[in-house]
């Protein structure tokens, strides 16, 4: 897939912090000004940074005794009830093998369309008592007891294999794919990137005039947001004395950009706390904030996976946590079964980064429709059609009014859209009813 979106750079501007689906209210009116700013903002240069993975491998952690070896009592319960001996409960434990749910055969080709390196331990014969549990384990219970690396490191096939036999809902893991190949690629779980000083000089200098909109509103003479410049992260670089008022760098540190753009959002505290470096992206979705790593440790303590991401954060990168910390996100963000199956390019955006770009919307949900036609094609093309930003595009839309906000203004045109094609607009058409027929016209 070619995407200009670099793998580990996440850019959360004003508004577009993740919401929890639950908490995203309708938009009824108006298409045009989103809340969101666009990463576009950023400089190409931004999207170009390398890599810069933390050391994440098993080796470098030493986790608390509630989940010595890497699962927690709960799956090492659920291994011996199956007929695991110590020694293959304590081969899962140490990343070297997996159960998987035994009405799923083991898959020889990967989500993201690559062959498995090598099979998951096959689980023993098991009653059909002892197969009930098994198929009724929680998600992140289940997604404790099989490896994602080989030979040590991370591994893509092995990822697959344990989202297979984690997650039921062929479109739960068409979803859980695409946002996995957009925020990280190949690379596994790993830390967002640190702008460098050229990356943040690069960053729009323009400045406010009378006459300018800002957040809604028409700026008059005395209003004191003119003459300020409209890239947000450079007056809240301003802010924290990381920039000079002329938009000169005198306090420059990667880690200074992420405490200072990060600051006071998502829970975390201001610039001196630190948080926003310290609770910047992380793991297989990029978590990011104060509030979403503790959500996520609330979650997976609730599951008996006893980690402190809070005071150890860089616990999002580790193998042994990084798919069950994945997963709790997802529950945070109420990614169920049933969000699943009414997913759409838009909502799906707005789980995982709403300020992200467009492009970089649509790639992550072409990346998942290509997913989910590996395993369930009538399903893919019934869902690809729920695409927000393909519909506002055929009935006209261009440049930033795609937005994928159905509104008044796009309502309205898919209506006019549809009409002149002589398409039949059921009563009570809602927003998603109309993109699919727009997207469902030849």
């Amino acid at each position: 897939m070619a995407s200009s979106w670099n793998k580990g750079t996440r850019v959360l501007l004003d508004a577009g912090d993740v919401t929890p689906i639950p908490k995203q209210p309708t938009v009824t009116s108006g298409d045009i000004g989103s809340s969101y700013v666009s990463v576009s903002e950023a400089p190409d240069a931004a999207k170009a940074i390398p890599k810069q993975p933390e050391v994440t491998t098993s080796t470098d952690m030493s986790p608390p005794s509630e989940m010595a070896g890497g699962i927690s009592d709960i799956v090492r319960a659920v291994l011996k009830e199956l007929g695991y001996g110590e020694q293959g409960v304590g081969a899962v434990a140490q990343g070297q093998g997996g159960f998987q749910d035994p009405d799923e055969p083991v898959s020889t080709t990967g989500t993201w369309g690559i062959a498995a390196e090598e099979e998951a331990v096959q689980v023993p014969s098991v009653t059909a008592e002892q197969r009930t549990a098994l198929s009724s384990m929680d998600e992140i219970t289940k997604s404790q007891g099989t490896s994602i690396i080989n030979n040590g490191n991370f591994s893509l096939p092995k990822l697959k294999t344990a989202v297979n036999n984690s997650i039921k809902n062929s479109k739960k893991k068409a979803m859980l794919s695409g946002i996995v190949d957009i925020e990280v690629g190949t690379d596994g779980p790993v830390s967002e990137n640190r702008y460098t000083e050229s990356n943040i000089n690069n960053l729009s200098t323009e400045r406010f005039a009378v006459g300018d909109s800002f957040n809604g509103t028409t700026l008059t003479t005395n209003d004191p947001m003119v003459g300020q410049f409209k890239h947000a992260w450079r007056r809240r670089l301003i802010r924290d004395g990381v920039m000079d008022t002329n938009g000169t760098l005198i306090n420059y540190s990667g880690t200074n950009v992420f405490d200072s753009v990060y600051a006071n959002r998502m829970g975390n505290g201001d610039y001196s706390s630190g948080d926003g470096d310290r609770f910047r992206g992380r793991g297989l979705v990029q978590i990011t904030g104060r509030n979403t790593y503790q959500e996520v440790q609330n979650i997976l303590q609730a599951k008996g996976i006893n980690i402190d991401l809070i005071n150890e954060p860089e616990l999002v990168n580790d193998t042994r946590y990084a798919l069950p910390a994945a997963l709790a996100y997802l529950e945070y963000a109420g990614l169920t079964d049933d969000e699943a199956e009414n997913m759409s390019a838009r909502s799906l955006q707005k789980i995982i980064n709403p300020s992200a770009d467009v492009s970089v919307a649509e790639d992550r949900w072409d990346s998942a429709i290509r997913a989910l036609r590996t395993e369930n094609p009538t399903d893919a093309d019934n869902l690809e059609k729920r695409n927000e930003y393909t519909a506002q595009r055929r009935v006209g839309f261009r440049g930033n009014d795609i937005d994928g906000i159905i509104g008044t203004n796009s309502d309205r045109e898919m209506r006019r859209w549809l009409t002149s094609r002589n398409v039949n607009i059921p009563a009570n058409a809602t927003g998603m009813d109309l993109v699919v027929l727009v997207n469902s016209q030849p």
